[in-house]
């Protein structure tokens, strides 16, 4: 996870001027860190973290340093055991779950919500799937 400060000047220049609109009205003045993942093509993505709003985070991207759009992301329950997992594909669908873990991570992840974005070849975002799932019984432990 990155800080701001590490980020390029023009990079940290948009950022902030996104986190002054606060068009989520978010809490806090501040993203707490900064995670890039695979480019596509020019377009940049970026996830936002933010402590201070729980279990939530903006999902951004960026062309020549001007946003081309971004999604707030937000799960429900605890966050003191929760797990966030991303994984990105070749055609540029991202798979986000949440889940809960015990706090020694000696069992299994159980898996609570999973949504996938695509990310179009214009860096424009859909979601184009919300899950659910249903606790698991029976694991005793």
């Amino acid at each position: 996870m990155h800080q701001l400060s590490q980020l390029p000047a023009p990079l940290q220049q948009l950022i902030n001027q996104q986190n002054q609109k606060n068009i989520y009205n978010l809490d806090g003045g501040e993203d707490d860190g900064y995670l890039f993942l695979p480019a596509r093509g020019e377009i940049q993505i970026l996830i936002a973290a933010r402590s201070i709003v729980v279990n939530s985070f903006r999902l951004m991207t960026i062309k020549d340093n001007k946003l081309i759009d971004q999604q707030l992301i937000g799960f429900s329950g605890p966050d003191d055991t929760g797990v966030i997992n991303f994984s990105i594909d070749k055609d540029y669908r991202l798979t986000i779950k949440r889940g809960i873990s015990d706090t020694e991570h000696e069992k299994p992840v159980v898996w609570s919500e999973q949504r996938v974005y695509e990310i179009n070849e214009n860096g424009k975002l859909s979601e184009i799937s919300k899950k659910t799932f249903k606790a698991q019984k029976g694991n005793g432990g």
